[in-house]
């Protein structure tokens, strides 16, 4: 389909279909391979490698060369792993998405809960950690909004310990970076806040949660300006 409908390469079907040409400039056969290898590296169809997500780039051809998105990082566990239902949404903060009421929502990474903040948004809560081990070790980050929580101030959580469920009305979560010993999301004392505008520090947590395997999309047509990236993110 993205050959035949989007990049019309010299050997694709007619446009809806899912025919080809074999042995054409489509490469259809190696694109076919590659799709296999990459979703066993992730873990489907028997593998479990999570060796590959993102091939390696040249040194400086691009940022993501640093960080590879292998889906996986030492020590830390993808916060919507056990969450179902979910809705992506726009990067702004942090990232949003919505979920089934009641999934669990847990700690990406070892983490001391910092504060409770009871109405950060529109009567909702959020609550505020400090990543206590790996590589993002001091750097603060919240669950906001649409969330009962199910921890307490000073309170040390394990990753992929549940600190909240999603709650049955309100307007959806936001996850992202706070502001170290503050009291704000990040993206408010560095760049500042526009409703509907992407923050660098809210495209970072998108990147990082890519990082983790969660698979958030890029955000992209749902906010405008720069929606994922990797500013903020420490690396693997």
């Amino acid at each position: 389909m993205w050959m035949n409908d989007y990049e019309q390469c010299s050997g694709a079907g007619p446009a809806g279909s899912l025919s080809y040409r074999p042995g054409s400039l489509c490469e259809a056969e190696k694109r076919q391979s590659y799709a296999v290898q990459a979703l066993q590296a992730a873990g489907g169809a028997k593998g479990g490698s999570g060796t590959l997500v993102l091939a390696s780039a040249p040194a400086r051809a691009s940022c993501n060369a640093s960080f590879p998105l292998t889906g996986t990082i030492n020590g830390y566990t993808n916060p919507f792993e056990k969450a179902t239902g979910i809705v992506w949404e726009r990067t702004d903060q942090g990232v949003d998405a919505t979920m089934t009421a009641g999934s669990p929502l847990l700690a990406f990474a070892p983490s001391k809960v910092e504060m409770i903040v009871p109405d950060f948004y529109a009567g909702q809560p959020a609550i505020v950690f400090e990543v206590t081990a790996g590589p993002l070790a001091g750097k603060w980050w919240y669950w906001s909004e649409q969330i009962q929580p199910t921890v307490s101030p000073g309170q040390t959580v394990n990753a992929g310990q549940v600190v909240a469920t999603f709650a049955s009305s309100g307007t959806g979560i936001e996850i992202g970076w706070w502001t170290p010993n503050g009291g704000y999301p990040l993206a408010r004392t560095t760049t500042g806040y526009t409703e509907g505008t992407a923050t660098p520090a809210g495209a970072d947590f998108r990147y990082l949660l890519q990082a983790l395997g969660a698979n958030p999309g890029t955000g992209a047509g749902m906010s405008t300006g720069t929606t994922i990236g990797n500013s903020y993110y420490a690396g693997p």
